[in-house]
């Protein structure tokens, strides 16, 4: 993970904090646009065929790097559901 995530990571603590069953629904429920669905496959193609110049070759980075912390937050959120429903 990149400096820009891990300090994102840190500021919102989520290493230590518990998240809400509210605020881990609310996660959960993040999707990203169409549009960038649609300039994230466009890019993902390019760089299939070797397309892509430096400054899509750093947007598509960023699009993944983006990804992957998401998907830890939506794991961490789904953890977050799992043991809420077991306190109740």
């Amino acid at each position: 993970m990149t400096n820009d995530l891990v300090v994102l990571k840190r500021f919102l603590s989520l290493d230590r904090k518990k998240l809400s069953p509210e605020f881990a629904r609310e996660v959960l429920s993040w999707r990203p646009r169409d549009a960038d669905k649609d300039r994230m496959h466009e890019l993902l193609v390019k760089n299939q065929h070797d397309e892509l110049t430096p400054a899509e070759r750093a947007e598509l980075d960023s699009f993944i790097r983006v990804a992957r912390f998401l998907d830890q937050l939506r794991s961490k959120a789904r953890q977050a559901l799992k043991k809420s429903e077991v306190l109740r």
